[in-house]
């Protein structure tokens, strides 16, 4: 097997985004600041155990604890989900998309009837669920270096650098992509999160500290 494993073979339209390349503009665009450009509206960010939905908060969130903060570095290598655990993705956190897309949901009706006279609705009902079929996985293994302590003082129990995991799940629209979920995730050997990547920084000596 390719060192890229894929749950699907991506339509020609689509083989410009290569995860590689969907994981560095993601890295990207956390590190200058136009993150916000990338997600989707009904997105959900999970730091280390911090659970974030919807765009505004975010990208709030990534400019206060990861921007300026910790430099992504050694994302070498990136590859599609295998099934299995893209299955485990979906199960995790479909119902946190759910809740997310009624309040979104809402929050179009709301404006709608307020801006908008008669019955008239400018955005269409959306379905109350959110489906996940429509997203692609890909993850990647890398190392999140501290640059500094963020105002809020999290340190996520990293001390000079630490082994990470990075998911992201994606969609295609006519402008390129849309991430409505990034995972950050300490990185552990294969038997505990079941990363088909390897993690091997360049030096060999990049340790986690906890503080």
């Amino acid at each position: 097997m390719s060192a890229i494993m894929q749950s699907g073979t991506p339509s020609p339209s689509t083989d410009l985004h290569t995860p590689l390349s969907v994981i560095h503009g993601f890295v990207k665009a956390v590190e200058n600041g136009s993150i916000c450009k990338e997600l989707a509206q009904e997105c959900i960010l999970y730091v280390f155990g911090h659970n974030i939905q919807g765009v505004s908060k975010a990208t709030r969130y990534l400019s206060a604890e990861i921007k300026n903060v910790f430099e992504h570095e050694h994302f070498e290598e990136a590859c599609f989900l295998r099934e299995g655990l893209e299955i485990i993705m979906k199960e995790r956190f479909a119902r946190t998309f759910d809740i997310e897309r009624r309040k979104t949901s809402h929050l179009c009706m709301d404006r709608n009837v307020y801006n908008v006279p008669g019955d008239i609705l400018v955005t269409p009902p959306r379905p109350a669920n959110f489906d996940m079929d429509k997203l692609q996985f890909i993850e990647a293994t890398g190392t999140l270096k501290r640059l500094r302590d963020s105002e809020s003082g999290y340190t996520f129990g990293i001390g000079h650098s630490a082994a990470i995991h990075l998911t992201l799940g994606y969609r295609h629209h006519s402008q390129g992509i849309e991430i409505y979920l990034a995972v950050y995730e300490k990185y552990y050997p294969i038997s505990v999160n079941m990363s088909s990547l390897p993690y091997n920084p360049p030096n060999g000596n990049d340790t986690e500290e906890d503080s």
